[in-house]
Protein backbone atom coordinates (compact mmCIF):
# COMPACT_ATOMS: atom_id res chain seq x y z
CA UNK A 1 0.00 0.00 0.00
CA UNK A 2 3.15 2.44 0.61
CA UNK A 3 4.30 2.12 -3.01
CA UNK A 4 0.25 3.67 -4.22
CA UNK A 5 0.12 5.84 -1.01
CA UNK A 6 3.14 7.79 -1.92
CA UNK A 7 3.01 7.31 -5.56
CA UNK A 8 6.59 5.78 -5.46
CA UNK A 9 8.80 5.26 -8.28
CA UNK A 10 11.10 2.65 -6.57
CA UNK A 11 9.72 0.47 -3.64
CA UNK A 12 12.21 -1.45 -1.47
CA UNK A 13 10.50 -3.59 1.33
CA UNK A 14 13.64 -4.87 3.11
CA UNK A 15 13.36 -7.67 6.34
CA UNK A 16 15.66 -9.15 8.35
CA UNK A 17 13.56 -12.45 8.08
CA UNK A 18 13.52 -14.77 4.96
CA UNK A 19 10.66 -13.62 2.36
CA UNK A 20 8.02 -16.26 2.94
CA UNK A 21 6.73 -18.43 -0.09
CA UNK A 22 3.45 -17.19 0.14
CA UNK A 23 4.45 -13.59 -0.17
CA UNK A 24 6.47 -14.74 -3.16
CA UNK A 25 3.45 -16.56 -4.60
CA UNK A 26 1.29 -13.55 -4.47
CA UNK A 27 3.74 -11.29 -6.02
CA UNK A 28 4.06 -13.82 -9.30
CA UNK A 29 0.26 -14.57 -9.36
CA UNK A 30 -0.38 -10.42 -9.62
CA UNK A 31 1.88 -9.52 -11.70
CA UNK A 32 0.88 -5.49 -10.63
CA UNK A 33 2.39 -5.99 -7.12
CA UNK A 34 5.86 -5.81 -8.22
CA UNK A 35 5.48 -3.76 -11.73
CA UNK A 36 3.33 -1.00 -13.21
CA UNK A 37 3.68 1.78 -15.45
CA UNK A 38 1.92 4.98 -15.03
CA UNK A 39 2.14 7.98 -17.35
CA UNK A 40 4.95 6.16 -18.99
CA UNK A 41 7.14 6.03 -16.46
CA UNK A 42 8.28 2.86 -14.71
CA UNK A 43 7.60 2.00 -11.42
CA UNK A 44 9.06 -1.11 -9.26
CA UNK A 45 8.90 -2.91 -5.88
CA UNK A 46 11.64 -5.27 -4.67
CA UNK A 47 10.95 -7.55 -2.02
CA UNK A 48 14.37 -7.99 -0.32
CA UNK A 49 16.30 -9.79 2.59
CA UNK A 50 19.55 -8.54 4.51
CA UNK A 51 21.30 -11.06 6.97
CA UNK A 52 22.71 -8.93 9.27
CA UNK A 53 24.93 -11.58 10.06
CA UNK A 54 26.39 -11.61 7.31
CA UNK A 55 26.10 -7.50 6.80
CA UNK A 56 24.82 -8.49 3.29
CA UNK A 57 21.88 -9.10 1.12
CA UNK A 58 21.14 -12.88 0.74
CA UNK A 59 18.21 -12.52 -1.23
CA UNK A 60 16.00 -10.34 -3.93
CA UNK A 61 12.69 -10.84 -5.02
CA UNK A 62 11.97 -10.71 -7.81
CA UNK A 63 15.68 -10.30 -8.64
CA UNK A 64 18.51 -8.30 -7.47
CA UNK A 65 17.43 -4.53 -9.24
CA UNK A 66 20.84 -3.45 -8.86
CA UNK A 67 22.33 -6.16 -11.35
CA UNK A 68 19.23 -5.42 -14.02
CA UNK A 69 19.72 -1.68 -16.36
CA UNK A 70 16.17 -1.90 -16.89
CA UNK A 71 14.95 -0.94 -13.50
CA UNK A 72 16.55 2.78 -14.02
CA UNK A 73 15.35 3.23 -17.73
Amino acid sequence: MYKELFDAKYTFLISLQPIPEEIKRLCKNTLNILHSAQDSIYRFFVLGHFDSERNDFVDWFEENPFEKENYWK
